[in-house]
């Protein structure tokens, strides 16, 4: 101190001489540090440092310590490593980032994406084929729709079949028991046997109703005749009548069987159980009881695999009961189609209108006229 003001240090100014003067180098003044070598008034470094002067550490050099083409980022005391872009994560870029390769889903036309190490493999649906799912092998049926318009609309697939569309073209893919470009033939459906090695599923024939059997390894198919059906042709489908009813309106309502016929549904037809001395599709024809024998009623637990029903009769399951249709054409009626009709009557002499010529099973009058039920030797006006 001096006076009235402080004599600084070389290398200080100020006031009260707190103020460094920045020291400026004259060449490599004040020399290199860390082994650096002054050349041409600057400092050449050695390998692992930095700076004006050699001063600093330099963590990244002489060998970058980040792998994978990381970015190494020297600091005073350590380093850091810039992973981004290399697909790389950690200290020093040498984890493997978890990449789903699902996402997006590379497998095309609804194919599943499953990942397999750092690749994935694709499964497709039937009729799709290739490593993503792009090489259609299908059936192919060529349609001839306008541009832009779907070759599934209207479904081409029968019997509940489902379209897919491929182009100008379709597949079927078709419900168990049927097969065809448009699921049109019916292969049926096959039951699992038990049999011993060596001996046919078809003995003794599981067929019922003259079903025939088809042997298939240890399984069997039925084919069965016509009006028959189900896995052992058990299920009666009757006597089909097509009805022009309204979609979801049941050809049963209004009732179309006269003379308090009861009406049964199948699928979209009907069929009549007519009450007895009544017969025809619609129960439109009247028979009268023309036999002394009293017709039977249905027993309980007796069905159509007991084969009730005679003289050319068809059998319906009802419950744990049945009923026989006889047919608008069959010439029998009753519970069991055991009442002959009175149009097997050859050469009755008698007027009869509007009732029906029966045997009267009498030798002095061997025909009578059944007139609404009663019997009348000559006529029934």
């Amino acid at each position: 101190f001096i006076g009235n003001s402080c004599q600084c240090i070389p290398g200080f100014t100020g006031i009260i001489c707190d103020t460094q003067i920045p020291i400026i180098p004259i060449g490599c003044n004040p020399g290199c540090q860390n082994g650096g070598v002054c050349i041409g008034n600057s400092c050449q470094c050695n390998p692992g440092f930095t700076g004006t002067y050699c001063e600093s550490r330099d963590f990244c050099s002489p060998n970058n310590p980040c792998q994978n083409g990381g970015r190494c980022i020297s600091s005073n005391t350590n380093f850091i490593c810039d992973c981004t872009g290399t697909g790389y994560t950690g200290v020093i870029c040498t984890d493997i980032v978890s990449i789903d390769v699902c996402i997006p889903n590379p497998c095309q036309n609804s194919g599943t994406c499953h990942r397999n190490g750092n690749s994935f493999l694709c499964t497709c649906v039937p009729g799709w084929t290739g490593t993503t799912c792009t090489v259609y092998e299908g059936v192919l049926i060529t349609t001839t729709t306008a541009p832009n318009v779907s070759p599934c609309v209207p479904n081409p697939c029968l019997n509940g079949g489902i379209c897919y569309a491929n182009g100008n073209s379709f597949l079927c893919s078709c419900l168990s028991g049927w097969t065809g470009a448009t699921c049109t033939v019916y292969e049926g459906v096959m039951i699992t046997t038990t049999t011993a090695p060596n001996v046919s599923p078809c003995l003794p024939n599981p067929c019922l109703n003259g079903g025939i059997c088809y042997a298939n390894g240890n399984s069997f198919l039925c084919r069965c005749l016509s009006g028959w059906t189900g896995a052992t042709c058990t299920v009666y489908e009757g006597i089909m009548i097509t009805t022009t009813t309204a979609p979801n309106v049941s050809p049963c309502v209004p009732n179309p069987c006269l003379n308090d016929g009861i009406c049964y549904v199948i699928a979209n037809s009907f069929v009549c159980r007519c009450l007895s001395g009544w017969t025809g599709a619609t129960c439109q024809l009247f028979q009268g009881m023309i036999t002394t024998t009293a017709p039977t009623t249905p027993s309980v637990g007796i069905t159509c695999a007991n084969r009730p029903c005679i003289n050319g009769g068809t059998c319906f399951n009802n419950g744990d009961s049945y009923f026989c249709y006889c047919g608008p054409t069959n010439t029998f009626t009753g519970t069991n189609c055991e009442i002959i009709s009175s149009t097997l009557v050859p050469n009755c002499p008698l007027n009869c209108a509007p009732g029906y010529c029966v045997p009267s099973g009498s030798t002095t009058h061997p025909y009578a006229c059944m007139c609404r039920g009663t019997l009348h030797l000559t006529s029934c006006n």
